[in-house]
Order: C-alpha cells, then structure tokens, then sequence
C-alpha cells in the first residue's frame, strides 16, 4: 500500500521547544511553537484526506518508507542550481514525520527508509509519500 499527499503552501521546518517558567507558581512549561503545530495539523490532515479519499487503512502497523520531495519557488536571483534556503531540509522531515505519528503510523519509530529532496519549482508545495517497507 503506499499513499500519496500534499501540503500547499512553503514548508516549515521543526521549531525547538519553547520553555516559559510561571512568574506567579514558578513551574516550568514547554511548548511546541504555533508555526509548527499548526503546519504539522495541515500534514496530517492532507494525509488522512488522501487515505479516505483512495479508501485505504489509515495506519500502517509495519516498518514504512517516507518520501518526501519539497519545491521551493524559485527566487528571481536564483545563484545555486538547488534551493540552499531555509528551512532546513532535516527540519522539514522532522516535522512531517513527527505529524504523522498517530496518523499514518502509531510512531516514526517505523520508519525505516526516508528519502528527502529539496528542489526548485514554480510553487511552494510538499509532495509526500508513505508506503510499507518491508
């Protein structure tokens, strides 16, 4: 089985954790910053409406491969023949391979194959793909 998505729009890579301390109880809280939760909500969404729209199981139980292929628009003053900005393309991949926990697999742990590739296109969009890898 392999399912195929996108996610329209640039892509964002992992944010670190945000820690704030309570000026009032002093107890310390982390966060995931807004940017990403709300990038790796539209991740899993486009998945899970690929997955229904083809009628296949939403989870894969075994080991997985990830594919995923990011297009950067091109810049009028492009000086490199591949896009070298940010964000940073194992950024990237974390962040859809973290969105994808519980949706696609029950946890990245099964993936045992990634592949990623940041190219120039005419649009800011991520293609990916999610398939059984054994």
């Amino acid at each position: 089985m392999r399912i195929y998505f996108e996610v329209l729009g640039k892509p964002v890579g992992k944010q670190r954790p945000r820690t704030v301390r309570n000026k009032y109880s002093g107890k310390v809280h982390t966060f995931t910053p807004d940017k990403t939760k709300s990038y790796e909500a539209e991740v899993a969404k486009a998945y899970m409406k690929s997955a229904s729209r083809n009628q296949f199981a939403v989870k894969f139980d075994s080991a997985v491969g990830v594919s995923i292929f990011v297009f950067v628009k091109c810049p009028k003053k492009q000086t490199y023949s591949s896009p070298t900005v940010k964000p940073d393309i194992d950024n990237i991949a974390k962040t859809i391979l973290d969105a994808l926990n519980g949706v696609a697999y029950e946890d990245d742990k099964q993936v045992t194959y990634l592949s990623i590739s940041k190219i120039y296109g005419n649009e800011d969009i991520v293609l990916v793909s999610v398939y059984d890898y054994e």
